[in-house]
């Protein structure tokens, strides 16, 4: 069942029929309760069991035409009170399709749990009856976040230098993918007679495909032999140096010849797979802070009271809503924490 505010949106596939409602429980005082739900009937949707659960307004709604509807519904309550809210309703003539796995959780899976184990703590503070939709956005927004803060694919992902060609993207066979720019050369990176190194922007390394070189101005292109490279994988650290015979070879002339220039933009172009291999088994802390990042959204969204109390056979109780800036500030804490972890201390080079 769909609880919404007027501003708030629905999305449906054409030809389905499903279940809606607004929540008044705002507007209710103590003894009292809703009198009388209308829905306003709108051209192009049909409203059927229409009705009343508690503080609801409930109605299924069903459409076989695509477009943009205001559904509303005004509700009057048994001591007078009376409101009008509306939301938008999409109708769209192709299926909704439902992301049936994140990068952390198996979405039914995740959902069960999460309501048992994670909300039923805070359940006083949120809006009754919350959309698997919507607790599901909030995890995906999570583990966005937590991507960011901790610098991280939190799977294996392949790092193109370019942007891909569709027979590239077809070959991934839909593993995620992203863009990581050539690197510049400069004088620091490959001082003559020394061993280059190189920080990748991405770690840490999963399997490292290919290094090339691209000469600027005369589309020259030339893949760095494996055996020149050391990987250091937890960090993305890239060390190349030619063998003892390199120099007699076309590639350790180029080799000679890139290491007398000054600087070039995009010169090595690095091909590889970067992320956590197995975040369920290396690291289940992960998965502990990014449900807490999602607890911390549905918390934020809420409008949380400062205190209340409540008395009861001349008892009084006070109760305080959660600190949620102290909530942001551990779990901020325990990311930095996660991430030093995952990927070492960064080195600093002089």
């Amino acid at each position: 069942m769909a609880t919404n505010a007027s501003n708030q949106w629905m999305e449906q596939p054409i030809l389905s029929k499903l279940d809606y409602s607004q929540d008044y429980s705002d507007l209710l005082q103590v003894g009292d309760g809703i009198l009388s739900s209308v829905w306003h009937p709108v051209a192009g949707l049909n409203f059927s069991n229409e009705g009343v659960a508690g503080s609801l307004a409930v109605v299924w709604i069903d459409s076989a035409v695509p477009g943009t509807y205001r559904v509303v519904n005004t509700t009057t309550t048994t001591a007078g009170r009376s409101d009008t809210r509306s939301f938008l309703l999409y109708i769209v003539d192709v299926p909704v399709v439902t992301v049936v796995r994140s990068d952390l959780f198996a979405r039914d899976e995740f959902l069960a749990k999460f309501r048992t184990d994670r909300m039923a703590s805070v359940q006083r503070y949120l809006p009754a009856n919350l959309l698997d939709d919507y607790l599901w956005s909030k995890l995906l927004a999570a583990e966005a976040d937590a991507r960011r803060k901790l610098h991280v694919f939190l799977v294996p992902t392949v790092q193109f230098p370019n942007d891909p060609t569709p027979a590239e993207i077809d070959a991934l066979a839909g593993a995620p993918w992203a863009v990581d720019p050539g690197y510049d050369l400069d004088a620091h990176l490959t001082p003559p007679g020394g061993w280059s190194f190189l920080s990748l922007r991405q770690a840490p390394v999963v399997a490292l495909e290919s290094i090339t070189f691209s000469y600027p101005g005369m589309g020259l292109v030339y893949t760095v032999p494996a055996q020149w490279i050391k990987v250091d994988k937890k960090q993305g650290h890239v060390r190349f140096i030619a063998t003892s015979n390199a120099m007699t070879t076309p590639m350790g002339g180029f080799m000679a010849s890139a290491m007398g220039m000054q600087s070039a933009p995009q010169f090595i172009e690095v091909r590889y797979t970067a992320g956590l291999t197995n975040a369920v088994r290396d690291y289940p802390d992960l998965l502990d802070l990014v449900q807490r990042m999602v607890l911390l959204g549905l918390l934020t969204d809420a409008v949380l009271p400062g205190s209340s109390s409540i008395s009861a056979d001349g008892l009084s109780q006070s109760m305080s809503a959660p600190d949620l800036e102290k909530m942001k500030t551990g779990i901020d804490a325990a990311l930095e924490a996660l991430r030093i972890r995952i990927q070492g201390i960064p080195l600093m080079v002089l």
